[in-house]
């Protein structure tokens, strides 16, 4: 991975210690991975769907000459958009309050996962394909290629295990899905291409560990047995990152980019 994005440089490393530097590398790397989907951002508009409270991929688009604008179901993350100047709206994925063709592109990363079944999710895609003129782009984590240390080995067996569960209301594992529900939802016309992104070796259990605590919440009510599991796995990479921590296989990304037929109006 090198040191800037594809539209310019997010970080410089300065003062920041070399762990500080590796912790930010990894949260700079979805930001890339986005980047390089979307393209050439030159005058181009994009809505980012589920945007959170990070300004990287906005940052990203206007250094590459792009407008950008977010939208999250949390005031608290639009406002942190706000004071970063740039344009936010509280908004659903599945009910986006803007017209049909109001952006260039309409991007979702990390986002279709936490809806309860696939025929919400395919009426998600349905709504970014609605109001993009020609292009959405869709990420995941691939969950299946974590690994490399005995805690995050047992860590991804505990999820692998949300994964094949009937009674989860979310996708653990997407990468399975995301490639036809995205065929589903995007009509006729519109082609459809598939990047995998291997992310750098790093470790960052601290990553990890939040990832096993918002899943925990998540099942916890659920399927208590294997929210134990991953409460056990936390357990694991705790003690792991205390006594002989390593460098670990962090997720790979999937990416998906939809390019539809242009309408035929122009964009006003």
């Amino acid at each position: 991975m090198s040191d800037s994005t594809a539209s310019g440089n997010i970080y410089e490393q300065g003062d920041a210690s070399d762990a500080e530097w590796a912790r930010l590398k990894a949260l700079s790397f979805p930001t890339e991975c986005s980047l390089d989907l979307i393209g050439d951002l030159t005058g181009r508009t994009l809505l980012d769907v589920g945007a959170g409270p990070s300004t990287l991929l906005g940052e990203g688009v206007t250094a590459g000459g792009g407008s950008y604008v977010a939208l999250d179901v949390s005031p608290d993350a639009v406002a942190a958009q706000r004071q970063h100047g740039h344009d936010a709206q509280v908004g659903k994925i599945n009910e986006i309050p803007y017209d049909d063709h109001s952006f260039d592109i309409a991007h979702a990363r990390f986002v279709l996962p936490h809806l309860a079944n696939a025929q919400q999710r395919i009426e998600a895609i349905r709504e970014l394909v609605r109001v993009s003129n020609d292009t959405v782009v869709l990420m995941d984590y691939i969950g299946s290629s974590v690994g490399g240390t005995p805690a995050v080995e047992q860590f991804k067996e505990a999820v692998l295990q949300i994964g094949a569960h009937p009674n989860i209301p979310f996708v653990a594992l997407y990468e399975d899905f995301i490639v036809q529900e995205a065929t589903a939802a995007a009509g006729d016309g519109a082609s459809i291409s598939v990047k995998r992104f291997d992310a750098p070796a790093g470790d960052s259990y601290r990553s990890m560990l939040m990832a096993g605590e918002s899943l925990m919440a998540k099942i916890a009510k659920g399927v208590p047995e294997i929210a134990e599991k991953i409460l056990q796995a936390n357990e694991s990479l705790r003690e792991e990152q205390e006594n002989n921590p390593k460098p670990f296989s962090m997720p790979s990304i999937i990416g998906v980019t939809l390019q539809k037929q242009r309408p035929n109006k122009q964009k006003e």
